[in-house]
């Protein structure tokens, strides 16, 4: 899940519905995206687990390994450039094609 007024993301196992459980979280810096963090999108790689998360108020997105969910691993992230707005950026949407991965 995300928290736009704390620049993260929080993991939590609701396996237990009855019993959520709270895993790892990481939060805006520096190298992140993360700044207004709003929208989430998942999907998956061979074994291995990732989301994109906007950062609405970096004008970018954040890519996480979240394989392993009680150890959030920030991958790559996209600012806005020249010929790209991304201001305001409040929905995220993942697809494939063959083996290419959009968003």
């Amino acid at each position: 899940m995300t928290a736009i007024a704390d620049d993260g993301v929080q993991i939590i196992d609701v396996t237990d519905p009855e019993n959520p459980v709270t895993k790892d979280s990481i939060i805006d810096d520096s190298a992140s995206e993360l700044d207004g963090a709003y929208a989430v999108s998942t999907y998956t790689i061979e074994d291995k687990h990732y989301a994109i998360i906007s950062g609405n108020q970096d004008n970018g997105i954040q890519i996480l390994d979240i394989t392993n969910p009680d150890a959030i691993i920030a991958k790559g992230v996209f600012m806005s450039i020249s010929t790209v707005q991304l201001q305001d950026l409040f929905d995220v949407a993942t697809y494939s094609i063959g083996d290419k991965y959009y968003t």
